[in-house]
């Protein structure tokens, strides 16, 4: 199924795939790849960190995939954890990266198509009765940051897709509520959601298409 999400969001959004190099798939390679995020020199050499971070997230043993979220959830502005280093640059790169996100930066994408991993075993795998009650929640969404929301937003995007009969109308439902509660201050939410909702209920047209 990773291979169909990834492939979901890049068809709908028109954002590559990545091709991810060599990493190193391990607890020190979290630490090293965060700080480089914090000490890049330029715009490719952070990304290139990020990108081995998100490969961590998706690809690596158990703990070192939660540990790889862990800094991701910190690094894209969510609330420090205690496995995390609190270092005053996390806040400057999440903003940083809210800026990139509202002109085509796929880093909520990639933290999602990782992050969603953790919701596969009750949204995909096996008895998925509960996964409606496990993903995200409307209010939980409107109290998370820009970066950490809009990963929020496509894990009910893909719950929706893959939910038959009366879940599906949950998730449904909690995106419509979402889409009238955003505020359109809430800038990279609302893009999100704008997004996401012309995809499921709106105009069938590319996402990639909308502004």
């Amino acid at each position: 199924m990773d291979f169909i999400l990834r492939l979901l969001l890049t068809v709908s959004l028109g954002i590559p795939t990545i091709a991810f190099g060599d990493c190193d798939l391990d607890i020190d390679g979290v630490r090293k790849y965060e700080h480089r995020i914090l000490n890049a020199k330029s715009t490719a050499a952070r990304t290139a960190a990020f990108d081995c971070l998100f490969e961590i997230q998706q690809k690596a043993d158990h703990e070192a995939r939660y540990l790889a979220n862990a800094y991701l959830r910190v690094l894209l502005g969510g609330p420090l954890v205690k496995d995390v280093p609190k270092n005053s640059k996390h806040q400057a790169i999440a903003k940083d990266l809210e800026e990139l996100s509202l002109k085509g930066d796929r880093t909520a994408l990639q933290f999602a198509n990782g992050d969603w991993q953790f919701y596969k075993l009750f949204c995909e795998e096996g008895n998925v009765a509960h996964c409606a009650t496990m993903v995200p929640t409307e209010d939980l969404i409107e109290k998370q940051a820009p970066l950490i929301a809009a990963g929020s937003l496509l894990h009910l995007r893909q719950a929706y897709l893959v939910l038959n009969g009366q879940q599906k109308e949950q998730i449904a439902q909690r995106i419509r509520t979402l889409y009238d509660r955003i505020p359109k201050q809430a800038k990279v939410q609302r893009k999100f959601i704008d997004q996401i909702y012309a995809e499921l209920f709106g105009p069938q047209m590319p996402l990639g298409m909308l502004s």
